[in-house]
């Protein structure tokens, strides 16, 4: 089966996200690449996000926990709660790199914030052959970095056996 990394938007309604340390904002300048001032959609300087990476959701679409390490296995999400962002279209693109900085998948979407505000998460489903160290996720708005947020991948230390009594 081959890996997933999809961006899904989750109830606005939950306008709530736990943040955690290692998540990076970003903020940009009001000018773009070529120095000539944004347009709205560029200027994304306003915007704020808070991440948690997280190991499941709930049946309503909420992170049941905060992850920093992991082993390899199962799924990996990226809860992302933006707000002050235009409203209007706005492109993004999540890449997920892993211990090498190899770009192991991206997803590309177009959401429209609702009142500036807009809830989405990320996936992605270990394969075995994935490497522990730490992985980043990173987030990227209208063709601009927002922001990045680093988790760590170990392997399992193995289960501890009992030695077998003697009764």
């Amino acid at each position: 089966m081959k890996p997933s990394l999809s961006i899904i938007p989750a109830f606005l309604s939950a306008l709530w996200c736990f943040f955690m340390s290692s998540c990076v904002f970003i903020p940009m300048d009001e000018r773009g690449p070529s120095g000539n001032r944004a347009s709205p959609l560029q200027n994304l300087s306003d915007a704020t996000c808070q991440h948690t990476i997280t190991t499941g959701l709930d049946d309503n679409n909420l992170p049941i926990d905060r992850a920093r390490t992991l082993l390899p296995q199962g799924k990996v999400y990226l809860y992302s709660t933006w707000s002050q962002l235009p409203d209007r279209q706005v492109p993004a693109t999540i890449s997920l790199q892993d211990p090498d900085g190899t770009i192991v998948h991206t997803a590309d979407s177009t959401f429209l914030p609702v009142n500036g505000a807009w809830i989405s998460f990320a996936w992605y489903t270990f394969k075995p052959t994935d490497s522990p160290g730490v992985w980043r996720f990173e987030v990227a708005l209208d063709g601009q970095d927002i922001s990045s947020c680093e988790f760590v991948v170990h392997r399992g230390h193995g289960v501890v056996t009992p030695p077998p009594s003697d009764e």
